[in-house]
């Protein structure tokens, strides 16, 4: 059952985004229908990792059972994420319930996008050279991530105790 929603990727040169708020996180990810997975990179979360910081995220992702997936893009970056669950966010002025990403953590906010495993779900309008306009979404069928093994709150609560 497809619900009403108002969510516009706005055009920014040659790719569109979509604001997004995680916890207390504000961002925008790339509407990119060439994606098979949603991906938010971590510095969203804290943009100044050292590596020593960034191995002890993924130490942590790994100590909670979570299966390291790794991913290519587009660009051909070699991307490495984990499975979390955010509950309660926003995406543009839309409240979902669940959203389902891999945490990547050798990436750049930049490369922060949603996928086909959410766009896949939604019902969009987009003309040539303007916005695109979410304007309906499948919550129902929407199961995002299978593997999920942990929450954003359980993620930034832990960066919050890394970097202070």
């Amino acid at each position: 059952q497809l619900t009403d929603i108002s969510v516009r990727a706005e055009k920014n040169g040659t790719v569109y985004n979509v604001p997004i708020r995680i916890g207390m996180d504000f961002f925008d990810a790339k509407f990119d229908t060439g994606s098979s997975t949603t991906v938010i990179a971590a510095s969203v979360f804290y943009d100044g990792w050292s590596d020593a910081e960034l191995k002890n995220l993924e130490d942590f992702c790994e100590s909670k059972g979570c299966t390291k997936r790794e991913f290519t893009s587009a660009s051909g970056h070699k991307l490495a994420g984990y499975p979390v669950v955010a509950t309660d966010i926003l995406i543009g002025d839309t409240e979902f319930k669940e959203f389902h990403y891999y945490l990547i953590t050798n990436g750049r906010k930049e490369m922060s996008l949603l996928g086909d495993d959410f766009i896949e779900n939604c019902r969009y309008t987009h003309e040539p050279h303007e916005d695109v306009e979410i304007t309906k979404f499948d919550f129902d069928n929407y199961c995002g991530v299978n593997d999920t093994c942990m929450t954003s709150d359980e993620v930034i609560n832990f960066i919050d105790d890394l970097v202070g």
